[in-house]
């Protein structure tokens, strides 16, 4: 690389380094204001949300699985059986994806923002729909997408990052389905829209849902979004949960899995890192 191609990529990290520290005073500053109006959650309520986040030991080892930065994920090494990963939202980087269906494991991707990727294994499928919770026009939901490709009770994966339409999303499955995914894994956006009673509302539904039948296995903060405080809490905008199905825990004990995780990598490297990981706690931040 020569030198003016290299002084121009220091650059370029540089202003990216300041936009990213901008947003997050203009958020921090927004988040402060809305809290001080009538209406909203108390600080007691979410943090008791928070802590439905708080990842627990699996007995299982956990490996990574995608890229080392943006679009790769950890997961608990349990695919032996499962029959097909369904993956709405794609992004320009299909790493993960490439590696499920690399292991003999169908993988069907969903999203009419952008084109089919042009380098799909030969078990992998692309829908130009959009994921939601009732089925018309560009929408298809869940339990419609999966009869079309993967009908049976075989046990299924999920990985989904939607932009925020995960709260309206995740709600509307059948048990019949959201029982078949043995792991899971939510990219979940904004929550620090928690303290709107609406919002909080719509995140815990969704949460309380994987509660009854699931175990978060692994929790990462995603550093390309801001990581901001309030009275006491750590609230990230956007995290990475990874479920796994409560049957194929190899423990029982409920011990808290230890945050991050040795695999764990940055989102993106020339970000900051999250200042606290282990977000669920209350204390000075």
């Amino acid at each position: 690389m020569s030198l003016l191609a290299t002084l121009d990529e220091q650059a370029g990290r540089i202003v990216r380094r300041r936009n990213w520290r901008r947003k997050a005073r203009r958020m921090q500053s927004e988040l402060d204001t809305a809290y001080r109006r009538a209406g909203v959650r108390s600080i007691s309520q979410v943090h008791q949300l928070l802590r439905m986040l708080r990842p627990h030991q699996t007995g299982l080892d956990l490996i990574r699985v995608g890229p080392d930065h943006d679009g790769g994920y950890i997961l608990p090494d349990d695919f032996d059986g499962v029959q097909a990963l369904f993956s709405p939202g794609v992004d320009d980087v299909i790493g993960f994806d490439h590696e499920i269906a690399d292991m003999g494991i169908d993988t069907h991707l969903l999203d009419a923002s952008v084109e089919e990727p042009s380098n799909l294994r030969q078990n992998m499928t692309f829908s130009s729909k959009f994921i939601g919770p009732k089925t018309e026009g560009t929408f298809v939901t869940m339990d419609d997408w999966v009869n079309q490709y993967a009908p049976g009770t075989e046990d299924l994966i999920l990985q989904m990052d939607v932009e925020g339409a995960e709260y309206d999303v995740l709600p509307t499955m059948s048990d019949a389905l959201f029982n078949r995914f043995r792991m899971v894994i939510v990219e979940y956006h904004d929550l620090h829209h928690a303290i709107q009673p609406e919002q909080y509302d719509k995140i815990k539904a969704s949460w309380s849902r994987f509660s009854r039948t699931h175990s978060v296995a692994h929790v990462h903060i995603n550093n390309c979004a801001q990581t901001l405080a309030l009275h006491g809490l750590s609230i990230p905008t956007v995290v990475e949960v990874t479920y796994l199905r409560n049957d194929r825990l190899q423990c029982r004990t409920g011990d808290e899995a230890s945050i991050p995780h040795p695999l764990d990598r940055l989102n993106n490297p020339i970000l900051p890192e999250p200042q606290r990981a282990e977000f669920w706690r209350r204390g000075i931040v």
